[in-house]
C-alpha cells in the first residue's frame, strides 16, 4: 500500500474557523455550520443507526472532502481577502498548538520542531509548566469545562526555589436526561481527567491536595497475558507513587512529570495544588578572583509556558522574592504586585515565557 509522508493532527476550532470563512457545508444529509459542527458530529457519530453500521466515524470521511473542496474554492478562486484570512486563521492555528505536523522526512521534520509545529515537549533548564489533561470516561464534557492555572514561584531567603500550582476547573454543563440529544448527555457528564503537570527534571514533591481516583470498579481488570507498551515503559521512567496524596510522579520527556485524577461534577469546581522544591539554588555570594566573598552577579529567573494542544486556560503566574533578594530586570510582561512580587495573568492561547534578574540585596 502507499506510504505515509506525514501525519497532521488537527483540533475542533479549526474546522470551526474555516466554516466560519467558508460558510455551512453539507455533506452526507447533514449541513455544517461553524457554530453547530462539533454537536452535529457528536449526535451523527452516537446514533444508534451509525453505531449499528460499525463505522460510527463515516461521516467524518465524508465531511473532510467536503471542506477540502470548499478551500479550493478559495484559494484557487477566491478573493485575495479571503485568501489572505484563510492564511491568517491557519498560521494562528499553528501558533495557538490547534495544528501539529509530523514528518517521516528528517529535514521537514527538523523545519517543524524549529518552527514548534510538532507538538514536542521542549527541554529547559530553568523553570516550566505544561499541565495536560486527558479526559477518560468523561464523555464530551471537556467541551464546557473552563480552566485556570495557577503558578507561583517563591525565591527563599537562601536561594532555594519553591514552586506551587494550582489547577481549577469549572463544569459549565448540566446533567441531561435519557432523551436528550447525545452531544447533550455526553456533555452533562462528570469529568473524569488524569491530569499530568511537567516541571523541571529534579524537582521534588513536598505536598499535593485536592486529587481523587475513580473507585477500583470504575477501571477494567488488566488480562493476566497482558504485556507492557515498549514504548510506554521506555517513556515514563523512574515511576513513583505517592498513596496517601494521590500523585505519581515520573520522568518523562526530560520532565518530573506529577500525575493524579481530577473529577468535576457538572455544576460545580474543583481544584488541585502541588508544591515542590525546584533542584537548583540561587548565590548569595560567589567568590572573587582574588579570593574574597562578594555578592553575586545578577541571576536569571525564567519561566517556559507550554500551552497543551487543543486547550484554552487561563494563567495567572507570579514570582515572590524573600526581602534580601531584589530584581535588576524584569520582561515587559510582568507587572509589579505588592512588595517584591510580580506577575503575569493572560489566555494562555500559545506557549509562552517570561523572566527577570534577580540579586541578593546586601
Amino acid at each position: 500500500g502507499p506510504s505515509v509522508d506525514a501525519v497532521v493532527a488537527v483540533n475542533a476550532p479549526v474546522l470551526e474557523d474555516i466554516l466560519a470563512l467558508t460558510g455551512p457545508i453539507t455533506a452526507g444529509d447533514q449541513t455544517f455550520s461553524a457554530t453547530a459542527v462539533r454537536a452535529i458530529l457528536t449526535d451523527t457519530i452516537e446514533s444508534a443507526a451509525a453505531r449499528a453500521s460499525g463505522r460510527p466515524k463515516a461521516i467524518v470521511a465524508e465531511l473532510a472532502p467536503a471542506v477540502f473542496r470548499r478551500l479550493l474554492t478559495i484559494t484557487e478562486g477566491g478573493s485575495s481577502v479571503q485568501r489572505i484570512e484563510l492564511l491568517d486563521r491557519l498560521i494562528r492555528a499553528l501558533e495557538e498548538r490547534d495544528v501539529l505536523l509530523a514528518f517521516t522526512d528528517d529535514a521537514a521534520q527538523r523545519h517543524a520542531v524549529e518552527a514548534r509545529w510538532a507538538g514536542e515537549v521542549r527541554a529547559t533548564d530553568r523553570d516550566a509548566l505544561l499541565v495536560v489533561h486527558t479526559n477518560i470516561g468523561g464523555g464530551k464534557s471537556d467541551g464546557v469545562i473552563r480552566d485556570d492555572i495557577q503558578h507561583t514561584a517563591t525565591v527563599l531567603e537562601d536561594g532555594s526555589l519553591i514552586d506551587t500550582v494550582r489547577v481549577t476547573r469549572t463544569h459549565e454543563g448540566v446533567p441531561a436526561p435519557p432523551t436528550a440529544a447525545p452531544s447533550e448527555r455526553l456533555a452533562g457528564l462528570a469529568n473524569v481527567d488524569y491530569l499530568r503537570i511537567y516541571v523541571p527534571r529534579g524537582a521534588e514533591l513536598l505536598d499535593a491536595k485536592g486529587f481523587e481516583a475513580p473507585p477500583p470498579e470504575a477501571f477494567k481488570e488488566i488480562p493476566t497475558d497482558a504485556i507492557p507498551d515498549r514504548l510506554l515503559l521506555a517513556t515514563e521512567l523512574g515511576e513513583t507513587t505517592d498513596l496517601e496524596r494521590g500523585v505519581r510522579v515520573t520522568e518523562e520527556f526530560g520532565r518530573t512529570v506529577f500525575g493524579g485524577w481530577l473529577q468535576t461534577p457538572p455544576s460545580e469546581t474543583r481544584t488541585v495544588r502541588i508544591v515542590y522544591r525546584l533542584p537548583w539554588r540561587y548565590e548569595r555570594t560567589v567568590r572573587s578572583a582574588i579570593g574574597r566573598i562578594v555578592p553575586a552577579n545578577p541571576q536569571p529567573y525564567t519561566l517556559a509556558l507550554q500551552k497543551q494542544p487543543g486547550t484554552r486556560a487561563t494563567i495567572h503566574h507570579a514570582v515572590e522574592l524573600a526581602p534580601n533578594w531584589r530584581t535588576t530586570w524584569t520582561s515587559e510582561n510582568l507587572a509589579p504586585r505588592g512588595a517584591n512580587a510580580w506577575a503575569l495573568e493572560d489566555l494562555l492561547t500559545t506557549d509562552r515565557a517570561t523572566g527577570m534578574m534577580i540579586q541578593p540585596t546586601e
